[in-house]
């Protein structure tokens, strides 16, 4: 089962009230012993559409005795309609829905959450004339949804959440205008949104989230006026910003599209949207600014907008919204000072929770609020500062990007290695000691540039107290945003050893090779003994190579970096580390990953770019993993696999020509089975590469497949279950086991 939307999750009590009849039944009872022991025709009868389910005549029996009746002596339907309700939630039963349930035929709520039903529901049942309310969720069911449902005269809330279902929507249940609340989410389906659910148009409620929907969301659902929750959360959405028909559907009170792949910025029309309460984009990777028009939604309780990408400045107008209880802003690339009219939010009183953390905020109002980790704030405890090579040598032939050679620290001595670079655009420079104007600047859309201008050499070196001052914009001075580089023409022997003594991470690895160089942060890399009786040789050894974070997480849908499948490789492969270490801009001792960067060079596994940087916190793309692999693979590094001219003829991606300098890699990687194209069917070459993904591709490259037994193991990751798709490969990959023939 996979975690609930923190959106969803806030707004469960305010979604259910949308029902006039309860969605919960009273609380479940456990079913009586029952023996059969029929006297009427009528009662052998019932008993016989029972199909021997216990749990179904038990509960029945149970209802009639509060009459004082019971299934042995029943004469007629009559004898069962004063049954309205038939709720065993979370009773822990099995089995099916008998046929004798179409004999209740006053039945107006069925509840049977929880359990572990499965099989068809009977006609009987779907042809019940007053069934208004059905809760089949987190049982086994699959396949198709039964078609009977859209057929249902009283049917107005259905719920169906948690289960297997996979087939297409029925047209029956499309066509129905009758329903209000349906929740199909958390099931198996894996297509494009139906574009008839624009023709339910009696729908409140609607969630779907939780599948693997992909492509756009139609805009026939613009047409549901009645709309109050839609829940789309968890899918594979893709196609560009959040479709803009959904920002004029007035009658919504909760839009949760948190973690899809939604790009672009939040537009200001998102303010038209009056009746919201609860607005959830987390975790899609949404640039630009947060509009301030979110400030004009005067109802919003909760805002969502965590781990996007949004920049700039926190709008002030977020200090408007007097209802909000929780603002989440947290993993984004937010800078300079946070809003006091923002800051009172958690002063006044019921409090709004902000949660800050993991941004590039400054200044001392941010530093008073609970949830602000990793910001770049004065006087806070585990905050990063911004710094830089203690020098830096200019030219007078060519540029030096100075932009490459910043990076965070923690102001507790620990390397910031989750805080990387804002663009160029996000910071402020001048220089320091150049009254004649000898340094040159300029920028681009990669970098900060520094030129000496001809014929001042001797003077700069003579000066030695020129200075490049760099500054995160909306930084007041506190110098927590601010590093200072002094420049030079003259050849040096680097100093980049970044933070002060005690923090370097990972200490040694300086000199090349492998040595040094830390685990990203996790459990399961020692292996564990041999099972009784296995012989020492019996198990081939799997070391674990990737590891979970601090907080219990595996993080399956975050990018990976350079520094990180640097680090993977030298874990994973042999080296003979022939080529000379080479010279990294900017990758210092001091960088965690800097023994395992230096070691994948000299092993010719990665290189650096011409401009003689790395860029190790730089995500890498589908089309770099699949020619790194097709690299390594041609020279005779993928385990169990022979050498050869890889055909590939017949393969083909409509993304992919050919002709572009990942072209025949790629393809090459689906014919040896390595990467394969997306849900759609296209390869999307310039996607980032997640940690998932890349996970289950190294372990193809290695040959290694996940244990008969896995699913039997421990997890130790909080963020995924057994229904993730990447699931056996994760563990296969971070738990260190011996693998048995």
């Amino acid at each position: 089962m996979r975690k609930m939307s923190l959106a969803l999750s806030l707004a469960l009590s305010l979604a259910l009230s949308l029902a006039a009849t309860p969605l919960s039944p009273p609380p479940a009872y456990g079913a009586a012993a029952f023996v059969p022991a029929p006297t009427t025709a009528y009662a052998r009868a019932f008993i016989a559409e029972a199909e021997g389910q216990a749990w179904f005549l038990g509960e029945i029996e149970r209802l009639l005795s509060v009459e004082q009746k019971s299934i042995n002596t029943l004469e007629g339907t009559a004898d069962l309609d004063n049954i309205r309700g038939l709720g065993l939630n979370g009773a822990g039963i099995s089995g099916f829905i008998p046929r004798a349930a179409g004999r209740l035929r006053n039945l107006e709520y069925l509840s049977l959450a929880n359990n572990r039903l499965s099989g068809s529901v009977p006609a009987e049942l779907l042809a019940l004339p007053r069934l208004s309310n059905v809760d089949l969720s987190h049982n086994a069911y699959s396949g198709m949804v039964p078609a009977g449902f859209g057929d249902m005269p009283a049917l107005e809330i259905l719920l169906l959440k948690g289960n297997g279902y996979s087939a297409p929507l029925p047209a029956s249940l499309l066509r129905n205008t009758k329903i209000r609340v349906l929740d199909i989410s958390d099931n198996a389906f894996r297509d494009i949104l139906p574009a008839g659910l624009g023709g339910m148009s009696g729908l409140e409620y609607l969630a779907a989230g939780q599948n693997d929907w992909y492509g756009t969301i139609p805009d026939s659902l613009a047409g549901l006026a009645r709309l109050e929750t839609l829940s789309l959360w968890g899918c594979d959405f893709y196609a560009g910003p959040v479709p803009g028909f959904l920002y004029g559907m007035a009658s919504l009170r909760i839009l949760d599209l948190a973690e899809n792949r939604f790009t672009g910025g939040i537009s200001s029309a998102v303010g038209d949207l009056a009746n919201l309460e609860l607005l959830s984009l987390g975790g899609n990777p949404l640039g630009g600014m947060i509009p301030a028009e979110l400030g004009r939604l005067s109802a919003l309780t909760a805002l969502d907008l965590r781990d996007c990408q949004l920049g700039g400045a926190i709008p002030a107008a977020l200090g408007d919204l007097a209802a909000a209880e929780l603002i989440h802003l947290g993993g984004n690339q937010l800078r300079g000072e946070l809003p006091g009219r923002v800051r009172a939010l958690a002063d006044k009183s019921p409090a709004c929770r902000l949660i800050l953390t993991g941004n590039y905020l400054v200044g001392e109002s941010a530093g008073e609020i609970e949830d602000n980790q990793g910001n770049l704030i004065a006087g806070a405890r585990d905050q990063f500062r911004l710094s830089g090579p203690s020098r830096l040598r200019v030219f007078s032939d060519r540029s030096v990007n100075i932009y490459n050679s910043l990076y965070y620290w923690g102001i507790n001595g620990a390397v910031g290695g989750d805080k990387y670079r804002l663009g160029p655009d996000s910071y402020g420079i001048t220089i320091e000691g150049d009254p004649m104007g000898k340094i040159s600047i300029g920028r681009n859309s990669d970098g900060i540039y520094l030129t000496a201008l001809l014929g001042w050499q001797e003077a700069l070196l003579l000066s030695d107290g020129v200075y490049a001052v760099i500054w995160l914009r909306g930084d007041e001075g506190e110098g927590y945003a601010t590093a200072r580089i002094q420049l030079t023409t003259e050849d040096f022997d680097r100093d980049d050893s970044g933070p002060p003594a005690g923090g370097v991470i990972g200490g040694g690895g300086v000199g090349g090779g492998v040595g040094g160089f830390v685990p990203i942060p996790g459990i399961g890399f020692a292996l564990p003994p041999l099972p009784a009786g296995a012989g020492g040789s019996a198990g081939e050894p799997h070391q674990a190579w990737i590891g979970g974070y601090d907080d219990d997480e595996i993080r399956p849908d975050i990018g990976v970096t350079r520094a990180e499948i640097a680090t993977m490789l030298i874990r994973l492969l042999p080296g003979d580390m022939m080529r000379r270490a080479p010279s990294l801009s900017d990758v210092t001792a001091s960088h965690w990953a800097y023994g395992s960067i230096i070691a994948a060079c000299q092993a010719g596994y990665l290189t650096g770019y011409p401009e003689g940087d790395f860029r190790p916190g730089r995500v890498i793309t589908r089309a770099e993993l699949a020619a790194c692999l097709i690299r390594l693979y041609e020279a005779g590094l993928s385990p169990g696999r022979a050498v050869g001219a890889v055909s590939i003829a017949g393969q083909s991606y409509p993304d992919v020509s050919g002709g572009e300098w990942y072209g025949a890699a790629v393809l090459k990687a689906k014919a040896l089975g390595l990467m394969v194209g997306m849900g759609d069917g296209r390869f999307h070459p310039g996607d980032p590469v997640t940690r998932a993904q890349c996970v289950v591709a190294l372990n193809r490259f290695l040959g290694r497949k996940a244990e008969a037994d896995v699913l039997t193991w421990e997890n130790p990751f909080k963020d995924i279950s057994p229904s993730h798709w990447a699931y056996r490969d994760i563990l296969e990959a971070s738990l260190s086991h011996y693998h048995f023939q």
